[in-house]
């Protein structure tokens, strides 16, 4: 199994349901949840809630609400020298090579609080075959393709996958 230490790419997928929410909340499944659980445990909150449909029918699948609210920073490289600045503002950046840190923890899944990763949620080489193989047809992009994506607003509640090297 490859380092999950040591990653070199990011990949951007918008497979959780997506809902305008604030900064940090996500509406997850309960099979994405039993996966997260013991991951998030000290850095989220999570809640049943109740998803309807156009016409008003409840789902009978289940679904949680997680607000985080304990973020990754330190355990995540920036790579300061590839930031990307945003076109309208000029104090924010993208970080199209973030990766984690050499010694961070054995986890699938971290979270950055920065502007415009607020709502990405980056998994390691792990948690994106999970996702892979148990949620319905993930979209995935390239990190580097993210500002554009972000810019263009064709990006809102995103995954990001950490390749290992």
């Amino acid at each position: 199994m490859p380092c999950r230490n040591t990653p070199d790419h990011s990949y951007f997928d918008s497979v959780i349901t997506q809902l305008e929410l604030s900064v940090g909340i996500w509406v997850i499944s309960e099979l994405f949840y039993s996966y997260l659980k013991p991951y998030i445990e000290h850095q989220a909150e999570v809640t049943r809630c109740r998803v309807f449909n156009s016409i008003r029918y409840e789902s009978t699948r289940i679904y949680y609400v997680m607000r985080v609210y304990r973020f990754d920073n330190r355990l995540l490289n920036r790579h300061e020298k590839e930031k990307i600045k945003h076109i309208e503002d000029t104090d924010a950046f993208f970080f199209p090579s973030i990766s984690t840190r050499k010694s961070q923890p054995s986890k699938p899944v971290f979270f950055f609080d920065k502007l415009f990763y607020n709502d990405v949620m980056l998994l390691t080489e792990e948690g994106y075959q999970w996702v892979k193989q148990h949620l319905y047809k993930p979209q995935v992009y390239l990190a580097s393709d993210y500002p554009t994506l972000y810019m263009h607003e064709l990006a809102e509640k995103s995954i990001a996958h950490i390749h290992p090297l």
